[in-house]
């Protein structure tokens, strides 16, 4: 039962990614491509801020923050029942399998992203390509494959941990998550003491931001009985949190963005948007009574991940820039625009892994999508 919701919510978090990226491209569509579709406007022109459509896109992308807590809160669970149980040898040699499935793939479409890259004028020298592969930075969203893969070698550590003082364990999650909040609210209230620099590393540093779902994963897993205890005393207030907690993150985001004194700024997960992201995970695989719609459907969608993750940047790049050439009046729309953005990004990659799986280039599969 907890496996299939966990599969359901994995196909939950794919499509959210794809939405949740092809935001970029809308409000880029919206603030910088304006002079497509509006005679004579200035770029960047943030006259659409604040409007009905903006709100709208906004309010939906809301749900969407989840997907990276979603991932790796999985990954957690998945790896914790996999590794462990007491034969160090077959533990070590499960991590260094994910680790291979995970990298091959993750080489090859670096290496798609980077000639990309190269053709729209970019030049690299052979360090500045090893940065990226390593740092996860040839297309934004790859930092997440460096990320897992230090999490499946620390994961040895995680679950042992978490069995014997998962309480321990997790305290250190949640000081690790003072200290990252700490940080990224630096920049907004300059009164915080402490060096910027500091501050600045810490906000690269994904482990400390995100490793606390994956611990939440493991200790799901290897406590769950205890956990389900505890979910049902809190199952009444979950809902109605959910949705006070999206409200209030909106308007933490919109306080930020005026604080910074700029017109835009990135919209990275806040606090409120984890704490959100947490009661939703927690509604989705401890709501006695919930029926997932489409469930079998997502849980399906849910096992092509990380196929999906690869490839959805190529098509959302390739689809905004058509639309820009070819069909800019269409992003004087910005919700159907996020739409067709979204749709692309997210049947592109899986009719791609379909045609490989279903054709004499089935061999590749695996090589390309894990």
């Amino acid at each position: 039962m907890m496996s299939r919701r966990l599969l359901a919510l994995s196909g939950i978090g794919v499509i959210g990614v794809v939405f949740h990226h092809a935001i970029h491209w809308v409000m880029t569509g919206m603030f910088w491509w304006t002079d497509r579709y509006v005679p004579g406007a200035s770029i960047p022109d943030f006259s659409a801020l604040g409007g009905a459509s903006y709100w709208t896109i906004r309010v939906i992308d809301q749900f969407f923050v989840i997907s990276l807590p979603i991932f790796l809160l999985t990954t957690g669970f998945f790896v914790a029942g996999t590794i462990g149980r007491g034969d160090t040898r077959h533990d070590w040699r499960t991590v260094f399998n994910r680790i291979r499935v995970l990298l091959i793939p993750y080489l090859l479409w670096s290496a798609v992203y980077v000639a990309m890259r190269y053709v729209f004028g970019e030049r690299f020298s052979i360090s500045e390509v090893l940065a990226m592969v390593v740092l996860g930075t040839a297309v934004i969203p790859f930092y997440y494959v460096p990320l897992l893969i230090e999490l499946y070698i620390l994961a040895p550590f995680v679950v042992a941990l978490a069995k014997k003082r998962w309480s321990i364990l997790l305290l250190i999650a949640a000081l690790c998550q003072l200290v990252v909040v700490t940080a990224a609210y630096k920049p907004f209230f300059p009164a915080i003491p402490g060096p910027e620099g500091v501050y600045a590393f810490i906000r690269g540093t994904h482990l400390l931001d995100l490793g606390g779902w994956f611990v939440i994963g493991v200790i799901i897993k290897l406590h769950l009985p205890a956990v389900k205890v505890l979910m049902a005393r809190v199952q009444p207030v979950l809902m109605p949190a959910i949705l006070i907690i999206a409200l209030m993150a909106l308007a933490e985001w919109n306080m930020l963005r005026n604080l910074s004194g700029k017109e835009w700024i990135a919209t990275d997960l806040t606090i409120l948007d984890k704490v959100f992201a947490l009661l939703f995970v927690a509604t989705i695989l401890f709501q006695k009574n919930l029926t997932i719609p489409f469930s079998l459907t997502l849980g399906k969608l849910g096992t092509k991940v990380y196929g999906v993750y690869l490839a959805h940047m190529l098509a959302l790049d390739i689809t905004a820039k058509a639309v820009y050439h070819f069909l800019p009046g269409s992003m004087a729309y910005p919700l159907f625009f996020w739409v067709l953005l979204g749709s692309i990004g997210l049947f592109g990659p899986l009719l791609l892994m379909k045609i490989v799986k279903d054709t004499p280039l089935r061999r590749l599969y695996v090589p390309l999508f894990g």
